[in-house]
């Protein structure tokens, strides 16, 4: 399940993102890919322990087309809203391990007027990356575990899916510009293919 933030400003715990995501999503009679275009604002406070404690909402659109047969494609407009907690444990002066917890749910209907059709999803996902720095260069490599389970309803009957597969991995640099900000860019592979580009600042 790759989420691919294309850019991200980040800022005293608030930080605004737009995803660009692809998933293998199998139904009981094909896999089907979906694409979705997600405007994302996030919340995150660090607590006194160090653990992250985090909450996103968002709108998007995803696109459901099969990937043979015919090339048929629904759109919907939803919303989304999750939680996620972080706690980042340091090993020394430049290694840090990463662990991410996160579970998101996404409602929405078909963008067509005249075609009553309903879904949703949820995602429960896992991340877990080891990062180190020297100098102004930061690098990770990541796995990300995801389970996404849903529903897509029609007039006369409901379709269920999930992910195809469960594990992407990946690998991010953050080149920084001073003491707190820095620039990201990240890859990852597995279910899909993404990259990323983040602007962020560290308090």
């Amino acid at each position: 399940m790759p989420i691919l933030p294309v850019a991200e400003a980040a800022w005293t715990g608030i930080s605004l993102s737009i995803d660009e995501i692809e998933n293998d999503w199998a139904f009981a009679d094909n896999i089907r890919l979906a694409d979705t275009t997600r405007l994302n604002l996030h919340f995150e406070e660090k607590t006194r322990n160090g653990i992250h404690v985090g909450a996103n909402i968002g709108q998007l659109t995803t696109r459901i087309r099969n990937k043979s047969g015919p090339a048929d494609t629904e759109k919907f407009d939803a919303s989304h809203i999750g939680i996620y907690l972080g706690y980042p444990v340091s090993l020394g002066e430049h290694f840090v391990i990463h662990n991410q917890m996160g579970y998101q749910f996404h409602s929405g209907s078909s963008s067509a007027p005249t075609t009553d059709e309903q879904i949703s999803w949820r995602e429960a996902s896992y991340l877990f990356g080891i990062s180190y720095r020297f100098s102004d260069l930061r690098i990770m490599p990541f796995l990300v575990a995801s389970d996404i389970s849903g529903d897509l309803e029609r007039a006369d009957e409901t379709d269920t899916f999930e992910n195809d597969e469960a594990i992407s991995t990946g690998l991010s640099f953050d080149i920084f510009v001073d003491s707190t900000s820095f620039v990201r860019l990240k890859f990852s592979s597995g279910t899909g293919q993404s990259f990323s580009l983040r602007f962020a600042r560290e308090f």
